[in-house]
């Protein structure tokens, strides 16, 4: 009976993903569905045991023998068995698609969503191409691997010159005057231009990651490779936390405990499967922020870690909060402005956490730093109408009065 019900939701999630053409973008919604499906059918039972009557009608006219459930048989047969099928499948799928948005962003690869207007595909799938989380393990392939591309290029100059014959010939059928080169000035050009640009590309990326292994050491903060076993998971990432403890060592406030506190995130990781699933960047906030008591060194090398950018995605997403701060209307925003109003937007808390309570008391302090102009001029009065306002406030309090200007009023006056 307990495959009965799970099986045709598997099979469904099995002939979805029976496809040629690789569909990234459905992958979510269908293994979610799928998911929800299997959960609810733990949640409401009733739903699922409701042929269970028939059932056992069926068995009880059978010739063999056969005992009649009673409700408590019934009721811990739910509890011992079906809900604990029930979250085997469920973590048995959890586990099979552990990065989702990762296999959901190839999506970026079909061809049939590329947008007709010109801006629209400028912005086509960004978020897709680019990632936020910290990726430390793959930064030394990366690097390594277009060190290596580049430089291909300077030793195996004959696959990147084949096309230069049917360039020249082209720019010859041109009505402008070209000369054509002759073998002496392509040699000329391989060795004074194109492998000197080469040597200075690949200078460059040497140049910008020094320090590979130090930057690939915090992957010991992924929680998803944290081990199950106990010996395996007292011996992970030893060399990483030495590595890092040794380059930072002058910041640490004791370098001799910062073993015995990874000794106790990674058994943390282990028992809180909510950790497991986070990602490294989210470990490392929570390490430098929440747990910063209990792991003072690791808190140093976790905010090291958030520092160090291992994507563009922080630049890029830098570059479209500020087209989207600075517009036409608010070009005269000065550097120490600007740069406030972009981290407020990039890393401040959403708008949906921002209290009402919290934007009176913003309003009212910076109502209060220095005199403003905030509100329409009228005939006959040069200054603003809260100029005034303090000015007999400033009055009222010298004779004893009663003090006009309250926070709702400031208030009152600013958001009109």
């Amino acid at each position: 009976m307990m495959m009965s019900d799970v099986l045709p939701v598997l099979a469904n999630l099995s002939l979805a993903l029976q496809t040629k053409d690789a569909v990234y973008s459905t992958v979510g919604t269908l293994v979610m569905g799928a998911i929800t499906t299997v959960r609810s059918m733990k949640e409401h039972p009733e739903l699922n045991f409701r042929e269970l009557p028939v059932t056992i009608g069926q068995l009880s006219d059978q010739p063999f023998r056969f005992k009649k459930p009673s409700a408590n048989d019934v009721s811990e047969f739910k509890s011992n068995v079906f809900d604990k099928f029930i979250d085997a499948v469920v973590n048995n799928l959890e586990s099979r698609f552990p990065h989702i948005p990762v296999l959901e962003a190839f999506s970026m690869f079909n061809p049939t969503t590329v947008p007709e207007d010109q801006a629209e595909r400028n912005d086509h799938c960004k978020d897709e191409l680019q990632t936020k989380d910290a990726v430390y393990s793959t930064v030394g392939t990366l690097v390594m691997g277009a060190i290596t591309t580049v430089r291909s290029m300077k030793e195996h100059q004959e696959l990147n010159f084949r096309e230069l014959p049917v360039t020249i010939g082209q720019l010859s059928d041109q009505p402008f005057r070209f000369k054509k080169p002759s073998a002496n000035d392509v040699s000329e050009f391989k060795s004074n231009v194109f492998d000197k640009f080469i040597d200075a590309v690949v200078n460059n990326l040497e140049s910008r990651f020094p320090h590979i292994p130090v930057l690939e050491a915090f992957s010991m903060f992924n929680p998803t490779t944290v081990p199950e076993d106990q010996a395996e998971r007292n011996d992970y990432c030893k060399d990483e936390l030495q590595m890092l403890v040794e380059r930072f060592t002058a910041v640490l406030p004791d370098a001799t405990e910062a073993a015995s506190e990874y000794s106790v995130l990674k058994n943390t990781i282990h028992q809180d499967l909510g950790l497991q699933k986070t990602s490294t960047t989210v470990l490392m906030e929570k390490v430098a922020g929440p747990l910063k008591e209990a792991m003072p060194n690791l808190r140093l090398l976790a905010a090291v870690g958030l520092l160090l950018p291992t994507s563009t995605a922080d630049c890029e997403r830098g570059f479209s909060t500020l087209k989207r701060v600075k517009t036409a209307q608010r070009n005269r925003l000065q550097n120490e402005a600007l740069n406030a109003v972009l981290r407020v937007s990039m890393e401040g808390p959403s708008v949906a956490d921002f209290s009402k309570m919290e934007a009176e008391k913003m309003v009212s302090e910076w109502a209060r730093e220095k005199r403003r102009l905030l509100a329409t001029r009228t005939p006959g009065q040069p200054r603003g109408v809260i100029d005034s306002l303090l000015d007999d406030q400033e009055l009222e309090q010298e004779g004893g009065g009663e003090v006009l200007l309250t926070d709702k009023r400031i208030i009152s006056l600013i958001i009109i």
